[in-house]
């Protein structure tokens, strides 16, 4: 259907009345397909490309936004994560009951994000009990322990790839490039110290997990309480 829409426009986009809008939206076009490189020779068709903001940049645009200190907006960040819409809608929310946006009214009125969650298990491994409750919240709310477990996956991954491009002294802004991880989570997990061996341990303890149950050798049901046996030990080995 795709091909279809693309050879119609090749076609006949300059017979299209004036009135009309077309847009293509594409998280990463190609832009070795003919299609693309139609589009961007075409008079009639404008190419914008929106580069995801660095953390510094992400902040300035809600501090400059909305009522929303600095602080808060780190704040808010960590908990919902760095999607723009998601941030958007939140905040939204908030502005139709006060005025300005503060810690207290964003703990009170916006939902963690899952992924947030993830991160905080990652940070917190050393922290048995903050552990358990951040899962016990999650099984309490009925999240899906796959998607957990993927989350945790991608996670441990990242700060693993990036705690080793740091060690090989490469910059923020070249590690996000490479890794395609958004800046923000770049920056956040340069600053922090983890054991990158005990980290792997965690991964391949997850990957196990992961394939007992889907063999039938651990019932689904008991995810989350493996889940809790690997990572709320207060110890990462």
């Amino acid at each position: 259907m795709a091909e279809k829409v693309e050879d119609f426009l090749q076609q006949h986009i300059e017979q299209l009345p004036s009135e009309n809008v077309v847009v293509f939206v594409s998280y990463k076009p190609d832009k070795r397909t003919k299609f693309y490189k139609f589009l961007v020779k075409n008079p009639l068709v404008q190419v914008k490309e929106f580069k995801l903001l660095n953390s510094k940049q992400l902040l300035k645009y809600l501090v400059e936004n909305y009522p929303i200190s600095s602080n808060d907006a780190q704040y808010l960040v960590e908990r919902v994560g760095t999607n723009l819409y998601m941030l958007h809608n939140e905040l939204m929310k908030i502005l139709k009951i006060s005025p300005k946006i503060t810690k207290e009214l964003i703990d009170k009125y916006v939902i963690k994000n899952v992924q947030q969650d993830a991160f905080a298990l990652v940070d917190n491994l050393q922290n048995s009990q903050k552990v358990l409750e951040i899962l016990n919240n999650l099984e309490q709310m009925g999240e899906d322990f796959f998607k957990v477990l993927g989350l945790l996956y991608w996670n441990l991954k990242n700060t693993i790839l990036i705690k080793e491009q740091q060690s090989l002294n490469e910059d923020s802004k070249t590690i996000a490039s490479k890794l395609g991880v958004h800046p923000f989570v770049v920056a956040k997990t340069l600053k922090g110290r983890y054991d990158i061996e005990a980290l792997k341990d965690i991964f391949h303890k997850l990957i196990d997990l992961d394939y007992d149950i889907k063999t039938g050798k651990i019932a689904s049901e008991l995810g989350y309480l493996y889940l809790k046996k690997i990572l709320g030990r207060g110890e990462v080995r």
